[in-house]
């Protein structure tokens, strides 16, 4: 298989996300399992709200204005991500040992597979 065929297969993503707090548990044990889940649920909702805030963009740009109910709400979750990533950051900190690197590498792994994803649809 081709790399840009496995990089458009979510299957791959889906393996990515399940492996890795497996792998996070190994290394770091139970800090760095908090420190993965951590990472993977802020990167997640952070790539959701990413997701939305464009779509919306493009719906706007193509048909006009959209529902006010779901424009606020999408535009309030693309803003709270930063304050998001702070606090799960601050608790990742607390946490401390593995939790802090694992947290670090979840939140990688995410952007980076938005990358190769992006990538290879282009």
């Amino acid at each position: 298989m081709r790399s840009n065929t496995l990089a458009r297969d979510y299957r791959i993503f889906a393996a990515l996300g399940l492996v890795a707090p497996f792998v996070a548990w190994i290394a770091g044990g139970s800090k760095g399992l908090q420190g993965m889940m951590l990472g993977l649920g802020a990167a997640g909702f952070g790539v959701t709200a990413l997701v939305l805030i464009t779509n919306l963009v493009g719906t706007l740009a193509k048909y006009g204005a959209a529902k006010r109910s779901g424009t606020a709400l999408i535009v309030l979750a693309f803003l709270l991500k930063i304050p998001l990533f702070l606090v799960v950051g601050g608790v990742a900190i607390k946490t401390g040992g593995a939790a802090i690197p694992c947290f670090a590498g979840a939140v990688m792994l995410v952007y980076f597979s938005l990358v190769a994803w992006a990538a290879a649809r282009s």
